[in-house]
């Protein structure tokens, strides 16, 4: 089957009796070619299942007949390929699949008493705090896919001895750093362990079942090299979730260890030039 059939399928559906006039007379009518039975069923049980069609195969509502619309028109037009699906590209299409991902997973854990994750992550995080001059600052990383600044860190992989282990190979991974030994180049020190949390990723738009646990890093012993992906992050910024350029900065600390951050000590034994 082609593209031409699904559009004759999608064509094929009339609109609902109480719909405003003005789509009937916007609405493109069937080609008049002879469709394939079982692919026209196909093609609405599709339809049926994410709720757009009743069981009698007639549009749910008016927006439900918008949706299968605009779902033929983008089909129409092209504004839909396999590009649109790609991370990494820049220009104004570029993000539209993952923006429809994350819009759908972010209905479903809403909408659904026990939405089912698509990934399970251990997840751990190094909180590096250092004096400068006007403050405390702390060492962020900016994620290009999750569009914010965010605590060095990541997933906990299978073959990681410890969560110290999986700390380690994250800052080395991040930083460039060719190794790290936990508690002989850093300290790591329990924040909160194995917080479990449900929430729509920032950065691969899916419902994650998280088990985050947070540790502050004492006796830092190894190079911080910053740039403009790397920095260090003021008080003001973080209680903003804002950089002073516009950026966002993740609310992590304050979901799940409010107040914590003044309180620690700092990572460094002196401060920041």
């Amino acid at each position: 089957m082609t593209t031409e059939t699904l559009l004759a399928c999608l064509q094929d559906i009339q609109p609902p009796a109480d719909i405003e006039e003005w789509i009937r007379t916007a609405a493109v009518g069937g080609h008049g070619r002879a469709l394939s039975a079982d692919y026209r069923q196909g093609v609405r049980d599709v339809l049926t299942a994410f709720g757009l069609l009743t069981g009698n195969g007639e549009p749910a509502s008016p927006m439900a007949y918008y949706f299968i619309q605009s779902l033929l028109r983008t089909v129409q037009d092209g504004a839909l390929d396999t590009t649109s699906w790609q991370e990494g590209l820049t220009g104004p299409c570029s993000r539209i699949g993952s923006q429809l991902v994350h819009l759908l997973e972010q209905h479903r854990l809403e909408c659904a008493p026990a939405a089912t994750p698509l990934r399970v992550v251990e997840a751990v995080t190094a909180v590096i705090k250092a004096r400068r001059a006007g403050g405390d600052v702390y060492l962020m990383q900016y994620d290009e896919k999750a569009c914010q600044f965010q605590p060095l860190g990541g997933k906990r992989e299978a073959f990681d001895a410890s969560s110290e282990a999986a700390l380690a190979r994250e800052l080395c991974e991040e930083l460039s750093i060719a190794t790290l030994i936990p508690g002989t180049d850093f300290r790591a020190h329990p924040i909160v362990e194995h917080v479990q949390m449900k929430e729509v990723s920032a950065s691969l738009h899916v419902v994650t079942a998280y088990d985050h646990s947070l540790y502050h890093l004492t006796d830092v012993r190894f190079p911080l090299h910053t740039d403009h992906a790397t920095r260090w992050i003021t008080a003001a910024e973080l209680a903003a979730h804002k950089t002073t350029d516009g950026l966002a900065i993740t609310s992590l600390m304050d979901d799940h260890a409010p107040g914590v951050l003044p309180t620690l000590g700092y990572s460094l034994p002196e401060p920041l030039p």
